[in-house]
């Protein structure tokens, strides 16, 4: 989907329900939201692999490589989002921190190196 042709109250409808934010009990998401002072400052896309269709059709990155696409134990980032007035205070890299932890709750395999 492109993102840029939905209404912002649609886009906002769309990933309530794909994140399950809407909620607490979800068994599943796509995502992870971090808090600063109770506020919601930021957001990241977490899940297999294999929920990104498109990364799995998409050349580029496997280029070179020979692993099985459809491997469900390995996982991917594949987006960050920091909302403005919240930049800069390190949300980022506590969401790279929570989603290397959250893929390793749900079985992925840990990293060899961790984030620094």
């Amino acid at each position: 989907m492109d993102w840029r042709s939905v209404p912002v109250e649609e886009s906002a409808e769309r990933l309530r329900d794909q994140t399950g934010s809407g909620d607490p009990g979800a068994r599943t998401t796509s995502g992870l939201v971090a808090y600063l002072d109770g506020e919601p400052a930021g957001w990241c896309a977490v899940e297999p692999r294999t929920a990104y269709a498109r990364l799995l059709r998409t050349r580029v990155p496997w280029t070179g490589r020979t692993e099985d696409k459809g491997d469900y134990g390995v996982w991917a980032v594949t987006c960050f989002v920091t909302r403005s007035g919240f930049r800069r205070r390190g949300i980022s890299r506590a969401l790279a921190h929570a989603a290397v932890d959250f893929a390793r709750s749900r079985g992925a395999p840990a990293p060899s190196r961790a984030i620094r």
